[in-house]
């Protein structure tokens, strides 16, 4: 689990550039709903990007959104998500991930 998160961050931070932007860069997470197993993903993703300089509020704000482990209302989510034109969206779960 430890290994993903790392990846997932260096993914991110790879991703997003430096952490000197004149905006926060928008990261949106898409989750399947709220269980611990899956909120520690979040929890570690959020800690990671920290370590790697992103302080949340300054240099990446979050956006957090799941279903409630309800398929039917993944689309529905994922449309809302991209309509915020994130710079970045983790998808959690394969539910999320595939849709």
């Amino acid at each position: 689990m430890l290994k993903l998160v790392q990846s997932l961050a260096f993914a991110a931070a790879t991703v997003l550039g430096t952490a000197a932007m004149a905006e926060p860069v928008k990261v949106s997470i898409a989750n399947f709903g709220d269980h611990p197993a899956l909120v520690s993903i979040v929890t570690g993703f959020k800690a990671r990007m920290a370590e790697l300089g992103y302080d949340e509020g300054e240099d990446v704000a979050y956006e957090y959104r799941h279903v409630n482990f309800d398929r039917t209302l993944v689309p529905q989510m994922l449309q809302l998500t991209e309509s915020d034109s994130p710079d970045l969206i983790l998808t959690i779960t394969t539910a999320v991930g595939q849709a």
